[in-house]
Parts: structure tokens; sequence; C-alpha cells
């Protein structure tokens, strides 16, 4: 006859384990002091070229850096970021606050400012292109988690940005000129302008709340700067917002997960 019994189960931890070693912490800072972000910095033991005891690491948005899993007393620091290349030997094992000055590469930093109150933008949409020839090329298409971000190794020649932070309206900055040997220099963005939106409900065709995805465009010819995202997910709720957007008539077009289109022409008002 079988028994029953009861199993007791523990919870599994699935947590990576501690890393074992000494650690090395600091920042990467250029001249004046302010944070390099994205500089390759990795160690070797002193007197050891060969050595690799922790991974190479990028410095964050801070330009803070952490190594980890040093078994030995000391260690020789390398950082590069593109051209740009620093050392420091004999770092004992257990500094945290080491701060590494470095030349600020080619390119520029884009410092995006809001009005005194306002938090600054959690994310940063930017576009980055370069005249050419035959006119505008795009160069760079991406997101800043930080409203500091540094656009380093380009190449010589006039640069237009644009950033675009809901809810504040998009900025365009043109004639951005990057010479060859020259250090990066500061573009200043200002977003205290903040943007008009436009707001709904996506329905299926019985009149129900519907998902699906939702694109717009400007209506009323005037000057459309190019902005990169142009969509959005409606969720199954089917309420959608457009935020950061210039005052103007918009052509918001919708299809829902079931196949059903709509087109509708809508106005946003100047703040």
């Amino acid at each position: 006859m079988a028994m029953d019994h009861d199993v007791g189960l523990e919870a599994l931890d699935d947590s990576p384990p501690p890393i074992e070693g000494g650690v090395i912490a600091g920042h990467a800072v250029d001249f004046e002091g302010l944070p390099l972000v994205g500089v390759r910095v990795e160690a070797a033991e002193s007197g050891n070229e060969a050595s690799l005891d922790a991974l190479p690491v990028l410095t964050d948005g801070d330009g803070a850096f952490r190594l980890e899993g040093l078994v030995g007393n000391a260690y020789d620091l390398r950082l590069a970021m593109g051209t740009v290349k620093a050392r420091v030997l004999g770092v004992p094992v257990g500094k945290q606050d080491l701060a590494v000055r470095l030349a600020r590469p080619q390119g520029f930093v884009v410092d995006a400012r809001v009005r005194p109150g306002d938090l600054p933008p959690d994310v940063l949409h930017l576009q980055l292109e370069r005249k050419g020839k035959e006119g505008w090329v795009r160069e760079h298409v991406g997101r800043s988690l930080r409203k500091r971000l540094l656009l380093w190794n380009l190449r010589p020649g006039s640069y237009r940005l644009l950033a675009w932070a809901p809810p504040w309206r998009p900025v365009l900055v043109e004639d951005i000129a990057v010479k060859d040997l020259e250090a990066a220099h500061d573009v200043v963005l200002d977003l205290s302008a903040r943007g008009e939106s436009l707001s709904g409900q996506l329905l299926d065709a019985a009149g129900n709340p519907a998902s699906g995805e939702l694109t717009w465009r400007r209506e009323d010819g005037g000057a459309d700067l190019p902005i990169p995202f142009r969509s959005l997910s409606v969720a199954e709720n089917g309420r959608w917002r457009i935020e950061g957007l210039l005052p103007g008539r918009y052509v918001v077009s919708a299809v829902t997960d079931g196949g059903d289109v709509h087109v509708q022409v809508l106005s946003t008002t100047a703040s």
C-alpha cells in the first residue's frame, strides 16, 4: 500500500555567487572634471603584463568603473577611449576612489538642460547627421539614459543633432563643427519648451477597446523634424498618448490587432 509523504521544498537561490578577490574602483574624467562614458578599463598585475585576473569593463554614465576578482597586491591599469589612452601603474588592491584624467577625445558633449524645477529626461532620443556632398547622412541614432552624452571619434565635418525627450519639444542643433585633432566641446540642448500632446482610445469595429499599432505624421505642411520614432504600440485598453509634438495638425493612423484600420486628423494647440 502506497503511503503519502510530505516533501519539504527549499527555495533555490539563483543569485550569482559572490566574486572572490579584491576590488579596484574609481572614475574616469576629463581635465575639467566631467565624467567620460564608455572608457575601456583593464588591469594587469604589476610586473606581469600577461595576467588578466579581471575582465575589462567600460565606464558608466557617471564615468565610474569597478574591477573585481583581483588576487594580486597591486595592478597596472590601462584606460582607452578611441585614440585617447592612459596608464596608471601600481594601484593597490582595495583602492576604490581612483580618479583618472584623460584628454577629451574628438567629438562633442551633449548637455540636455531643462528649466529650473523640472527633472532631466530619463531617456534622450538622439539622431546625428553629417553633411555630405549629396546632403545629410545619418551617422548615429540612439538613446541616452543620462542627460549628458559624449559622442566621440567622429569624422571631421559639419554635423547636426536632433534630440527628443517627451514631453519636451524636439530640439535641432545645426552647424556643429568637428575638426581633426580638436578636443570635444559642449553642445547645450535647451529642452525647456514643453511639447504638445495628442491622446485617445483605439477601438475595434464593434466599438470595444483594442490593442494595435499607431503611427502619425504632420498634415499641415509645417517644417517637420526628422524624429526617428513615429510609432507606438497600443495596449489592450486602447489608450494611447503622443507627447513632445510641435503645434500643428497630425494624421494619426492605427491598425488594431484584429485588422481594423483607423485614420484621423487631430490638431494640437500651442502652449
